[in-house]
């Protein structure tokens, strides 16, 4: 008889264990449940303000990347419209932007090649002074494209034998400014420094050639690569150097269009920390 009620006991307890658990689990696997917990924790949640460090004075810097001008191109498409006048409209629109964007600081200038038209002049020439006079300092490195050698004809612009002398040009007129430094181009790279690093810029034409800068620049503390040529965005790495392909100051045309080529134009403002990349922008044309 005792062993009896004790095993009666025995199977109710179990029984009752079984089923809380059977009822727990009901309860869990309802929204209801974990709404009323979310709702809960998140009102037993006392945040406190971060205590930001200001930023200081040159603890941030900024460069501007344009590439792929090819001015002189004439283009109506579907993929948009380009012509000088529409090329001089994009260099007033991106110097606007970046007046209202930045207040007065040390700017680089990244010109990644392809100009293809002397014409270029006129309007980074006017680009420079309105940045100068509206307080900013300016380094400006500017590297050739595989449309700017002057033994290399073009299927595209008769006059682009005359594109190399778009730097010299600009040299010639800002290089007595203090406000304006002009980065020396070797071998048609710039290496730009940044802090206690280098950014190195250039067209991107030299494809085969990427993957020995990591060991040709090594000293030289390498943190990433810039370039154009493709006239669209893209990030690659190349024995562990970041490449960024930026987007082109053009629009598009058929020849581009039928290789796969292009993306939104517009122009690149990315902004350097001391410890590397912090932001990556696109600028946006009006026109």
């Amino acid at each position: 008889m005792r062993i009896a009620k004790k095993r009666y006991a025995l199977q109710k307890l179990h029984s009752t264990k079984f089923a809380d658990i059977e009822t727990e689990v009901k309860r869990l696997h309802k929204a209801e449940f974990w709404a009323d917990e979310f709702a809960s924790k998140i009102n037993a949640i006392d945040p406190k303000p971060y205590e930001i460090k200001p930023i200081k004075h040159g603890d941030t810097e900024y460069m501007l990347i344009a590439t792929d001008f090819h001015a002189g191109l004439e283009v109506s498409n579907f993929l948009g419209d380009y012509s000088i006048d529409v090329m001089k409209r994009r260099f007033i629109d991106i110097t606007e932007q970046i007046v209202s964007k930045l207040k007065p600081c040390r700017l680089t200038i990244a010109l990644l090649g392809d100009d293809v038209h002397f014409h270029l002049v006129e309007s980074l020439s006017s680009m420079f002074l309105t940045l100068v006079l509206r307080g900013f300092r300016l380094r400006i490195a500017h590297t050739p494209g595989n449309h700017d050698y002057i033994n290399r004809g073009s299927a595209r612009v008769n006059e682009e034998s005359f594109a190399r002398f778009t730097a010299w040009g600009l040299r010639c007129k800002f290089e007595h400014f203090a406000q304006i430094e002009f980065i020396e181009t070797v071998n048609h790279m710039a290496l730009i420094p940044f802090f206690e690093y280098n950014v190195l810029a250039l067209h991107g034409h030299q494809t085969k050639k990427l993957s020995n800068f990591d060991k040709l620049l090594r000293k030289h503390n390498l943190l990433e690569i810039v370039a154009g040529h493709y006239h669209c965005y893209r990030v690659e790495s190349m024995d562990n150097v970041p490449v960024y392909y930026n987007n082109a100051f053009c629009s598009g045309d058929e020849y581009a269009a039928n290789l796969g080529l292009g993306s939104e134009p517009g122009c690149r403002l990315i902004e350097y920390g001391k410890k590397g990349r912090i932001s990556d922008t696109l600028i946006r044309f009006d026109c």
